[in-house]
C-alpha cells in the first residue's frame, strides 16, 4: 500500500489554544528496526505503546504521529472521561453479561489513568464529577429516556435534568433535558495528551510529524516516512479513520467526526 499525500490538517484546535506550547519530540530522520510499531500518537495509541512497554521492558517500542500530539481527536474533544458507555436504542436484558463487561473495562481505564495522573504529576484539572448526557431534539431526547431506563434498571447513579435544571447547573436553554451520570470525570483533553505523550516509559520512542507514506505487510513488515524506512515485526493501527483513507481495512473501519464549541470567556 502507497499512500503520498501529506496535506494533513495542521490547524490549532481550541483546547490547544488554551495551554502553553508544548515542544513536539523530532520527526524521524533515520533507519530503524523494532519489534513493535504503533501508528498513532492520540490516546488509542499513546495507551496501546504504554502497555506494550510494560509488558515488554526490555524491547523498543516505536510510536509515529502524522501530526503533532493533540492536533487530532485526541485534543478536540468533549473531556469527559466516561465509566458507563451509551447505546443507542432500549435496555436489552440478554445484553446484560456484555454490558457489565463494558463497565468493567471503561472502570479500569478510568482507575488506570487517575493513577498515571498521580504518579506522573499530569496537570489536566482532572475531576471526578461525573458527566453530562443532553438532548437537544426529538429523535436525542427519546434516546436520553433510553439511556435513563438503562441506568435505572442497572442502577447506576443518575440524576435525570428537566429544561430548567440544566439551565441552572449549567447556563445553558439550548437541550430539553438531560442526565447527570454520577460516575466518571472531566478532564482538560489537551492538556491530559500531552502530558501522557510527554511521560511515556523509558522504552517507547515517540516521533511526531512523521506520516507513514507507504507500507508493505508481510513475515517482517516494511513502512516509510518522508525522511525514513523503519522494518517492523509487528504494526498496530491506531489513527482513527484514516487507515480507511489510505486504503487498509475497507469496509472495517467507521469514520466518526465530532466537534465541539468553546465560548469566549464567560463574565
Amino acid at each position: 500500500m502507497s499512500q503520498y499525500s501529506l496535506k494533513f490538517d495542521h490547524e490549532t484546535r481550541g483546547w490547544v489554544d488554551l495551554i502553553p506550547l508544548r515542544k513536539p519530540q523530532p520527526n524521524l530522520t533515520s533507519n530503524l528496526d523494532a519489534r513493535w510499531l504503533v501508528i498513532g500518537a492520540g490516546y488509542t495509541g499513546l495507551s496501546c505503546a504504554r502497555r506494550l512497554a510494560e509488558l515488554n521492558p526490555n524491547e523498543k517500542i516505536v510510536l509515529l504521529d502524522a501530526r503533532e500530539v493533540g492536533q487530532s481527536a485526541s485534543g478536540r474533544n468533549s473531556g469527559y472521561v466516561v465509566a458507563h458507555s451509551h447505546f443507542s436504542g432500549g435496555y436489552q436484558r440478554d445484553q446484560l453479561g456484555q454490558y457489565e463487561r463494558i463497565d468493567r473495562i471503561n472502570q479500569a481505564g478510568l482507575e488506570s489513568l487517575k493513577s498515571i495522573i498521580n504518579k506522573s504529576h499530569i496537570h489536566c484539572d482532572f475531576k471526578e464529577s461525573g458527566i453530562y448526557h443532553m438532548a437537544a431534539d426529538l429523535s436525542s431526547s427519546l434516546e436520553c429516556d433510553y439511556f435513563i431506563d438503562y441506568l435505572e434498571k442497572r442502577e447506576i447513579k443518575h440524576t435525570p435534568l428537566a429544561q430548567d435544571q440544566i439551565h441552572l447547573e449549567l447556563g445553558t436553554k439550548w437541550y430539553q433535558k438531560g442526565v447527570k451520570v454520577h460516575n466518571g470525570a472531566l478532564v482538560q483533553p489537551a492538556q491530559l495528551v500531552f502530558g501522557l505523550a510527554d511521560n511515556l516509559p523509558n522504552n517507547v520512542e515517540l516521533y511526531e510529524n512523521s506520516p507513514v507514506i507507504d507500507m508493505r505487510l508481510g513475515k517482517i513488515n516494511t513502512l516509510r516516512t518522508p525522511n525514513s524506512t523503519i522494518r517492523a515485526e509487528n504494526v498496530i493501527m491506531a489513527c482513527n479513520y484514516e487507515p480507511l483513507v489510505s486504503g487498509q481495512q475497507k469496509q472495517r473501519v467507521v469514520g466518526v467526526t465530532l466537534s465541539g464549541s468553546i465560548t469566549r470567556v464567560l463574565t
